[in-house]
């Protein structure tokens, strides 16, 4: 069986501990930082994409009844001027 030198191991004990300590330390802060940090940030943002797009389906329908209204309107203004355009010729006024 080989001879095992075991100090340079118990020499960089110290530095060995403290690296895996700051390590721990570095994943449980990146941890706290994910949970409580980005994840209710994207949880937002999901949500106001959500709020986004409920608005803009409500937008779509008003814009839909309002091209409507502005069709129907122009159809009664191009009437209305065929009538005065008629009753103008008729009487020789224009």
């Amino acid at each position: 069986m080989q001879n095992i030198d075991f100090s340079w191991i118990t020499n960089q004990g110290l530095a060995v501990g403290l690296l895996i300590v700051i390590g721990l330390g570095a994943w449980r802060a990146l941890d706290w930082f994910g949970k409580n940090v980005v994840v209710p940030m994207k949880d937002s943002a999901l949500a106001h994409l959500r709020e986004t797009d409920i608005t803009m389906k409500a937008n779509a329908e008003a814009t839909k009844a309002l091209t409507s209204t502005i069709q129907t309107m122009h159809s009664d203004v191009q009437t209305i001027k065929t009538h005065v355009e008629r009753n103008c010729s008729t009487n020789g006024r224009l």
